[in-house]
């Protein structure tokens, strides 16, 4: 982990604290009705808040706490703690949440907060212990959508649960990242978030957790799960000017405004799994990753089936990643026990691969790592896509005690007869 993050991580445990105590001593703001969640939080935007009880915000049409511009660096915290302000591992939950969209606003993003964190912040603003049932957010063209935040910088979500979450946008087609939690990131954790039965519909830039993110980025111990998304037709005028992507949990990661050259993205005991029908750039876990940007995802699996819409040749598709401009030595992929199972079905066979669809012309030899599997039953294809993957069938993949998960971390993965390796963090 990357010393800034290790920075952040202390202030967020530290900030954490101190708003329990706050909350035991009735020094947080309370939040109880959905009305108190549209606008106490936008009276101050630096505050520290805690839900009271479950929220239900049926029948209100729900807009972005914030603006271009006021971005919320406060706490928002949904966890159930006891008397002595100890957090009892249980959420209040936000329910029937429609965030609609606004034709007549030039600065029409749509999600929870319009802007979570800022780089100018001396703290991380801190999203934590929420549940989320049946909700929707809804954006016109051109403009970013997602649950969380539309933009989010020097952030933490933590401990996020959504059960039924649907991302779309009234347009024909739309030129906004979207994602399942942030549409566009820069520089923030994602840790324990799970979404569970998500659609995401229209979108030429989208990921099952994040749309768009920069470097600095870090998904942990997170999955998405009933993935049901299709993006616009993707034809040469898009593919040349914005780059169309499809990722279960990031659709795009690109390698511009680094706060550090050391930045990278990181993605760790997570999981997508789920069905995408697009048409260019799509990968189990990540659709697209630009050429300056180190990219790790270590204890991690994908069972998303690929099926590009596309009605002639196909971009790339690929049963971990999409594509990968990997162009230098020193920002290579590094994949370290992972596995590729969804069927990876495009048009165009050359252009799809059971772990990544594209590598760049040198790319082979800047994939690194070790213990990288695919099933060739079941994802269909022979070739990984690099020189460190390797095709396994069913029977080996579901052998407990097989000798190619001989090395693989017992305190991550469960391994049991008849079944594929699990990640333990997610069943906790």
């Amino acid at each position: 982990m990357k010393f800034y993050h290790h920075i952040l991580r202390a202030s967020w445990v530290f900030l954490a604290t101190g708003m329990v105590m706050a909350m035991a001593n009735g020094e947080g703001i309370p939040i109880a009705s959905c009305d108190d969640l549209q606008n106490k939080i936008a009276n101050d935007m630096n505050g520290h808040y805690y839900l009271t009880q479950n929220i239900d915000c049926s029948n209100k049409e729900f807009t972005p706490i914030g603006a271009k511009g006021i971005a919320f660096l406060g706490q928002l915290d949904g966890g159930i703690y006891d008397l002595e302000g100890n957090y009892t591992g249980e959420n209040y939950t936000v329910s029937n949440l429609y965030i609609a969209a606004d034709k007549d606003n030039d600065d029409a993003h749509r999600a929870l907060f319009w802007q979570l964190g800022s780089h100018s912040s001396p703290s991380p603003a801190l999203i934590k212990n929420i549940n989320f049932t049946a909700a929707e957010v809804l954006s016109v063209d051109l403009y970013h959508r997602a649950l969380i935040a539309a933009q989010a910088e020097s952030a933490q979500i933590s401990n996020i649960h959504v059960d039924g979450l649907r991302v779309w946008t009234q347009g024909k087609q739309d030129l906004g990242y979207a994602g399942g939690i942030v549409a566009y990131a820069h520089n923030i954790d994602i840790y324990n978030v799970h979404i569970k039965n998500v659609e995401i519909q229209k979108n030429l830039i989208a990921g099952g957790l994040i749309g768009m993110t920069m470097p600095g980025t870090v998904i942990e111990k997170s999955s998405v799960v009933g993935l049901n998304s299709g993006g616009a037709e993707c034809d040469a005028y898009y593919m040349a000017h914005y780059n169309c992507a499809f990722g279960g949990l990031i659709g795009h990661i690109h390698d511009q405004d680094k706060l550090k050259p050391e930045d990278n993205v990181t993605i760790k005991e997570s999981s997508a799994e789920g069905r995408i029908d697009t048409r260019d750039n799509i990968g189990g876990l990540v659709g697209f990753i630009e050429p300056f940007v180190e990219v790790q995802i270590k204890n991690s699996y994908a069972n998303v089936r690929l099926v590009p819409t596309c009605k002639d040749e196909c971009e790339y598709a690929g049963g971990l990643i999409g594509r990968a401009d990997i162009e230098q030595d020193n920002y290579p992929v590094k994949l370290e026990y992972v596995y590729a199972l969804g069927e990876v079905k495009p048009n165009a066979d050359r252009n799809a691969r059971a772990i990544i669809g594209h590598k760049g012309q040198q790319g082979s030899t800047r994939v690194q790592g070790s213990a990288s599997y695919f099933n060739t039953q079941t994802v269909k294809k022979n070739h990984s896509g690099d020189k460190i993957s390797q095709s396994l069938n069913t029977a080996t993949m579901q052998d407990a005690d097989g000798a190619e998960f001989a090395n693989w971390d017992r305190s991550i993965w469960e391994f049991v007869d008849g079944k594929y390796p699990a990640l333990i963090a997610h069943k906790q």
